[in-house]
């Protein structure tokens, strides 16, 4: 065997190696999962949750609410006019944060010209 098949050999080892151990912890965490999930589910519709899964939509709502927090900070913070309404100022960052939070109903975008957002508050941001 050549140098340069043995260095063929060993990678393709080395992959199979590690395709291997990925399979395996992907096996490992679906029978983690599996051991923690007791739902109950009849004809595709979820019946009963388990306390697992509802402490994850529990985390998920609690993270969802620290991002709109975020955003209302982002956006009071970098976006706020003297006269109170809210300018992008063309900050792309800016104007993802004021697109985020009018699809969440907390403020209505008056005008839009690419990354330029202008809008306002529909209610008064919490402090």
């Amino acid at each position: 065997m050549s140098k340069k098949d043995m260095l063929i050999s060993e990678e393709g080892q080395k992959a199979i190696s590690l395709a291997n151990t990925q399979e395996a912890k992907i096996a490992e965490f679906q029978a983690d999962l599996a051991g923690r999930c007791a739902c109950m589910w009849s004809k595709g519709k979820l019946l009963q949750e388990c306390d697992y899964h509802k402490e994850q939509a529990q985390r998920i709502a609690e993270l969802e609410v620290d991002i709109v927090e975020l955003n209302q900070e982002i956006v009071s913070q970098n976006c706020t006019c003297q006269d109170g309404t809210l300018d992008s100022m063309a900050i792309s960052t800016n104007a993802q944060a004021m697109r985020f939070l009018a699809e969440k109903g907390l403020l209505v975008i008056e005008k839009e010209f690419g990354r330029r957002v202008i809008g306002k508050w529909i209610a008064k941001v919490k402090k």
